[in-house]
């Protein structure tokens, strides 16, 4: 080993020779086997798990506000839209305060945070619509029912009109056949 001449290669040569050396036939490897390699996998902590879940949460902290804010909008029109048919009153009467409204808005967007439950955009339009004119059903039907009835009325009033109006005729027939 004293003697031995080493041959060094500096890297003075351009991209071609680069690329020449790239494309040579590579040396192969006999591959050894580790007793390693056959364990299984460890599985991942939990602690790694939580900062993803806090990033998610903080992901959908949008989403879920307006997922709760929908859900209360559903519910204070669907629910007091039903207790005012019963009641046969206004759905004014039924509505939520301002107050419990923004209790209710919380309380479903942190629900919806912790689930997941984020609504797509174009079903909650889909469900607020279904909730704004649904719950406009009953008075719709409330209505058709009341104008039915009314209808029925105004043609039992000609009918009682006419009836009075051939009265009125033939009476005046009959006083005029007496004299």
């Amino acid at each position: 080993m004293g003697n031995e001449k080493q041959t060094h290669n500096f890297a003075t040569a351009d991209i071609n020779d680069f690329v020449k050396e790239l494309n040579e036939p590579k040396q192969e490897f006999e591959q050894k086997t580790s007793i390693f390699d056959n364990l299984p996998e460890d599985e991942p902590e939990k602690e790694q798990e939580q900062p993803k879940e806090k990033i998610k949460t903080q992901m959908t902290e949008g989403a879920a506000n307006a997922s709760g804010r929908l859900v209360v909008s559903v519910i204070d029109t669907v629910i007091p839209a039903v207790q005012a048919w019963c009641a046969k009153s206004d759905t004014e009467d039924f509505k939520a305060k301002e107050n419990d409204r923004a209790e209710l808005e919380d309380a479903f967007s942190e629900y919806m945070k912790l689930k997941g439950g984020d609504i797509p955009p174009g079903l909650m339009c889909v469900i607020l619509v279904l909730a704004i004119y649904g719950s406009n059903v009953p008075k719709m039907l409330e209505m058709r029912k009341l104008n039915t009835e009314k209808e029925k009325l105004e043609r039992m009033r000609r009918d009682l009109e006419f009836q009075r109006q051939q009265f009125e005729t033939e009476r005046e027939n009959f006083n005029k056949n007496k004299k």
